[in-house]
């Protein structure tokens, strides 16, 4: 048996356990961060130091960047103000942006989200698509 294999064997899965079901979250996030939860107990498994799950989602939503029509939320995430992704558009999309962002929130009407909408693009950036409401977690982030 091999050094690596030795050394997952002792891990603890029950210890790297992290839902994304986390009180101190919006609820929105709650219910669409299962990819990232995912992500943070996989690299805490293999003993990577990753902190607080609300400070290495907050982390992981700030990393993105995007260079097309961008619909964001702020929400406090681990006591910082988070401008979160609704969702993007690419470059010809062909839909009514403001109808699309309605539908893809009309599943979290409940939730009472308060925060304004705003519409972003910096055609300048190097894109780092990592996490949206419409998609989750961007495995190519």
């Amino acid at each position: 048996m091999d050094k690596e294999n030795t050394n997952m064997e002792k891990r603890d899965i029950l210890k790297s356990f992290q839902t994304q079901f986390d009180p101190t979250i919006p609820p929105i996030l709650q219910r669409t961060s299962c990819g990232i939860a995912s992500l943070y107990m996989g690299l805490s498994y293999l003993g990577k130091e990753v902190g607080k799950y609300p400070t290495f989602l907050q982390r992981y939503i700030h990393h993105g960047s995007y260079n097309v029509p961008t619909y964001s939320m702020s929400m406090n995430i681990a006591g910082i103000d988070t401008k979160v992704p609704i969702s993007y558009f690419g470059n010809g999309a062909q839909t009514n942006e403001q109808a699309h962002i309605n539908s893809v929130l009309a599943p979290f009407e409940n939730l009472n989200m308060k925060n304004p909408i705003t519409r972003e693009v910096n055609e300048g950036v190097n894109p780092k698509r990592a996490f949206t409401i419409e998609h989750g977690f961007d495995h190519r982030g």
